[in-house]
């Protein structure tokens, strides 16, 4: 069973889909694409946490760095949206605003 992300991001995220494809190209122009696998479309979501005291920033890249990007987690992003299972994708990044106010951003990326 995946852990379960319990901060909530800032209002607001980006989300993106970019079809996984395979590509082939023929003679005169001519191509032909495949899906690559059964869930070849799968959510990005870029996420901030802003306004974040120290303990809870360093809660939240502790989370981040205990699954290394591989391990999966639950988490559910907007009020009205499902829980979803995601891994983190790339970097997060931990901006020091100033004292005791941190931001964190970061990547999450569906997996089946």
């Amino acid at each position: 069973m995946a852990a379960e992300f319990t901060f909530i991001p800032d209002w607001s995220a980006v989300i993106s889909v970019e079809p996984q494809i395979t590509e082939v190209g023929f003679g005169d122009g001519y191509t032909q694409r495949t899906a690559k696998g059964l869930n070849h479309q799968r959510e990005m979501v870029k996420v901030q946490f802003s306004g974040r005291t120290d303990a809870e920033a360093a809660a939240i890249k502790a989370f981040f760095a205990a699954r290394g990007g591989v391990a999966p987690f639950t988490a559910q992003i907007g009020f009205h949206a499902p829980v979803k299972k995601y891994v983190t994708k790339g970097a997060w990044e931990h901006e020091l605003v100033y004292n005791d106010h941190n931001t964190i951003t970061a990547t999450f990326q569906e997996v089946p």
